[in-house]
């Protein structure tokens, strides 16, 4: 038999199985997350993400990203699929446009329906342009080498693979031609050029590689410093030119500045550079000229020049006008910067004209020239003496500079 309490314990039993049969569900509500900062944006990429703090009380089925070029994108537009549950999640966002703003936010979906984290919005890079390259002057010149370098002050928006020297002989050397490999990335870099041979000038740029291509910075140019080779000569005896004046006086009289046919004219030829071929000739000439009929036949002239027997030689003139002849003093510098002509004058005195005023020059004089020589030219001079009281050309020494293209000084003997 029961006792009381027995069955006091079964009826309060039913009841409580009667109370949890008519306990009512609790319904899902939406998950609450937040959005992950951008990350690693490039031209089409980015990284995002989210963090699902509440499930809402139900299974997170989906979560990701969605993204749009507007404001509040949903996942039914642009999205990612990264996986169920709560928690942290990462996502890759792909597909995009370069240059352009866009807006994305975190989702997670579960039976209560899609929530969303706050919005970010963020720019895509622009695609990538070339680099900004500049160049530095060469330095340290010699006859086989020099050092260079320049600085890639931008990247033009993607990593720079490849930078340095590139030079050769032609005015826009590039990547295809001689070239130096000195690191990547931006900043200064420094660049050794070496095997220089030739005795054109050299031009060299900096240049930069990147994914849109290469970038070349100003062009700079040089040449090679080759030692002085000086072959100085002294004449002995010296070479001397002189025209006898035959005192032929005409019985015709001429008008005013009216020439008379020339009297005496005396010309020798020189080697200057021992080749076995002249290279210049240098003459002195000498005539009468009536001016009038009050001065008969004591009006004299004369004239002395250089002259190149080769067309690729020249003396040093003044003017290319006037043909002048240039002279020097000693010291000073016969170089590829002066004006050549393959005719010079050296001494005149015309009655009609004098524009080069080098009557009466008289003395030890140096006068310049150059001789064509493979790519380039050598540079010399001549001591010549003129002496007016006997008209007479006398040249004594002369040197040349045989390092092509080098300068040479007046006087300069060694």
């Amino acid at each position: 038999m029961k006792t009381w309490w027995q069955s006091v314990l079964m009826v309060a039993g039913l009841i409580l199985l009667l109370q949890a049969g008519c306990k009512k569900k609790v319904p899902a509500t939406l998950p609450v997350l937040t959005t992950t900062a951008i990350s690693e944006v490039g031209q089409t990429t980015a990284k995002s993400g989210g963090t699902i703090t509440g499930d809402g009380d139900a299974e997170i089925i989906t979560r990701g990203v969605c993204w749009s070029m507007t404001t509040n994108p949903v996942v039914s537009g642009y999205h990612t699929t990264d996986g169920q549950g709560s928690g942290m999640f990462v996502s890759t966002i792909t597909g995009l446009s370069p240059d352009t703003t866009w807006f994305v936010r975190a989702y997670a979906i579960n039976s209560a329906g899609t929530s969303y984290g706050n919005e970010i919005r963020f720019n895509t890079l622009a695609n990538p342009v070339l680099p900004a390259v500049r160049t530095n002057q060469v330095t340290n010149i010699t006859a086989t080498s020099a050092k260079c370098g320049g600085e890639v002050a931008s990247d033009g928006g993607a990593a720079v693979t490849s930078r340095g020297i590139c030079w050769s002989t032609g005015q826009k050397p590039t990547i295809l031609d001689h070239k130096t490999t000195d690191g990547a990335g931006t900043g200064t870099f420094i660049s050794s050029i070496t095997g220089l041979n030739s005795n054109m000038p050299y031009y060299a740029r900096a240049y930069a590689t990147n994914s849109a291509g290469t970038a070349y910075g100003d062009t700079v140019s040089f040449r090679r410093v080759l030692p002085d080779t000086i072959e100085f000569t002294v004449l002995t005896p010296p070479i001397v030119v002189v025209s006898v004046l035959y005192m032929n006086p005409p019985t015709l009289q001429y008008d005013c500045y009216q020439p008379v046919p020339m009297d005496s004219s005396s010309v020798v030829s020189i080697d200057v550079d021992k080749d076995g071929l002249n290279d210049f000739s240098i003459s002195t000439s000498q005539w009468y000229e009536f001016h009038s009929a009050s001065m008969p036949c004591n009006n004299f002239q004369y004239q002395s020049d250089i002259r190149s027997v080769h067309s690729d030689n020249a003396v040093a003139v003044i003017t290319l006008t006037t043909r002048c002849a240039q002279t020097f003093n000693q010291g000073e510098a016969i170089s590829g910067s002066l004006l050549y002509s393959a005719m010079a004058e050296t001494v005149r005195a015309y009655w009609m004209a004098m524009p080069c005023n080098l009557d009466k020059q008289q003395g030890d004089i140096y006068y310049g020239f150059r001789i064509k020589k493979g790519d380039g030219y050598v540079y010399g001079w001549l001591l010549m003496n003129y002496d007016w009281s006997g008209h007479k050309m006398t040249i004594r020494e002369f040197a040349i500079n045989r390092t092509v293209n080098n300068k040479i000084l007046a006087g300069q003997k060694e």
